[in-house]
């Protein structure tokens, strides 16, 4: 998956989509790390706690399994990290081309960013705590070793979630945390910054008091979100607003480039040579 474009509006404002959309240069880039908040604009919280047919927090399966993480949890922010420890256990697994629901990543018991990030956002808003998906686009290297390298961008969600007031980045819940120690024992090996779908450097956990990001870091500059593509209920809004462009691969293609993606990660895991 990747693009070439810029939306006119590229920032950190508080709206549902990225539009307008033109070649243009990149906008200077926001204080990506702990420090990281954006400050609610006009919209309120209430629009970022409706339901979506990928979603579904209205759902019996989703609204308990909130209830059950969340019952001697005190607070939202107690809450929050509560959600996201559940969702970082889940292994990391590409689904390819397909966009599951919440249920169906509960089914599967494992997903890649855009899948776990729908899973955390459905927890999230079946308590009443506003989250959105935030996509941006990353340079390929920090894929590099799961990936053949390629000299397109990545996409790549992370969730803001509003907490006391400021909307939080965090996207460590996407690779697990077994699959996270492996990833940078190996860049240790190889004496790289990025790769195997992490940063050295990244973070690996989060408190809910800032933001926490794992595939990149505020320390390498060069490998830090290129383009910002706007805020999004899901994955589905994502795709249906125009902010990116596949290229003309057929989606059958993408179910074997999974297969292959999902192969290196097992061996990854195992401490085997991926190849």
């Amino acid at each position: 998956m990747s693009f070439s474009i810029l939306p006119r509006d590229s920032g950190f404002q508080d709206g549902s989509a990225a539009s307008g959309f033109a070649l243009a240069a990149a906008p200077s880039k926001p204080a990506y790390g702990p420090a990281y908040r954006v400050a609610p604009q006009a919209q309120s919280a209430a629009r970022w706690l409706s339901n979506t047919p990928l979603l579904q927090h209205d759902h019996p399966r989703i609204r308990l399994l909130a209830l059950k993480l969340t019952q001697l949890k005190h607070g939202a922010r107690d809450k929050a990290v509560a959600c996201h420890d559940f969702v970082w256990r889940l292994p990391f697994a590409s689904p390819g081309d397909a966009l599951p629901n919440s249920i169906d990543v509960l089914q599967a018991g494992s997903g890649d960013g855009f899948s776990k990030a729908t899973l955390f956002i459905a927890l999230l808003r079946s308590i009443d705590i506003p989250a959105r998906g935030r996509v941006v686009a990353l340079e390929p290297g920090y894929m590099r070793g799961l990936q053949q390298s390629s000299a397109t961008l990545v996409e790549h969600m992370f969730t803001e979630v509003l907490l006391d007031g400021w909307w939080l980045g965090v996207d460590t819940y996407v690779v697990d945390p077994a699959l996270g120690f492996a990833a940078r024992s190996r860049l240790v090996e190889e004496d790289r910054q990025r790769g195997w779908g992490v940063h050295l450097r990244g973070q690996t956990g989060w408190d809910g008091r800032g933001s926490s990001f794992g595939q990149f870091s505020t320390g390498d500059p060069q490998g830090l979100p290129v383009l910002d593509l706007g805020a999004f209920d899901d994955a589905q809004e994502f795709r249906k607003s125009g902010a990116q462009r596949y290229g003309a691969a057929p989606r059958r293609n993408w179910g074997i480039g999974a297969a292959l993606l999902n192969r290196r990660i097992r061996k990854l895991r195992e401490g085997a040579i991926v190849r």
